[in-house]
């Protein structure tokens, strides 16, 4: 049996093709630019991105792409909401999920990132400054505190990746993290008889792991 080769360039050509198809099945999100408090209604979906000026947008329906808030106000996701994207908070407000989040939140203010008891996010929650990270629900990815604020996983919380703070706020863990946990400033990593750590438990600042 003789194997016939296919030239190169055809090859090339075909891989070409391939990764192009693949690039325009993507889904290219607009823009829906709103000013003040905005609610996205259980039964509407908006299939782009979502940003908010100056007010607090609260997503009870769908949200297909990324969600971005600036200048004063929040972000919550209601218990049957939905965000496909990432939630990007830049000032001084809160991120609340308490419906599905498909992406990362990412906190840039001082404001609070809660992930509630019904939540669920399949990404990571990022907080860089001093706010709070409150999980009571379901992380799939990393929690990340780079900034001053605490990080406390509730006893019914599950978090599926590490969890790391970086600074001088404290971590407890009550709930069970399937990862590494670890404290790398001057706060203290405090164990609780609920908690359930499947990874490596490190404090490498000035902190103390204290176990309860």
């Amino acid at each position: 049996m003789s194997i016939r080769r296919i030239p190169l360039r055809i090859a090339v050509l075909a891989a070409a093709a391939v990764t192009m198809l693949a690039l325009s099945a993507a889904p290219a999100f607009a823009d829906v630019v709103k000013r003040g408090n905005y609610t996205v209604r259980a039964g509407v979906t908006i299939d782009d991105n979502i940003k908010v000026y100056g007010g607090t947008l609260t997503v009870n329906g769908k949200v297909e792409g990324n969600v971005y808030q600036y200048r004063g106000g929040s972000v919550i996701v209601g218990t049957r909401g939905y965000v496909g994207g990432n939630i990007i908070e830049r000032d001084a407000g809160r991120v609340e999920v308490r419906g599905h989040l498909a992406g990362n939140i990412e906190e840039y203010g001082r404001g609070d990132a809660l992930v509630t008891r019904s939540g669920d996010v399949d990404g990571n929650v990022i907080e860089k400054s001093d706010g709070l990270v409150r999980v009571l629900g379901v992380v799939d990815g990393n929690i990340e505190e780079h900034g001053s604020g605490p990080v406390i996983v509730g006893r019914y919380a599950y978090v599926d990746g590490n969890v790391e703070e970086e600074r001088a706020g404290r971590v407890e863990v009550r709930g069970r993290v399937e990862g590494d946990v670890e404290e790398k400033g001057a706060g203290n990593l405090l164990i609780y008889p609920s908690a359930r750590i499947a990874g490596d438990i490190s404090e490498s600042g000035s902190g103390r792991i204290i176990r309860y």
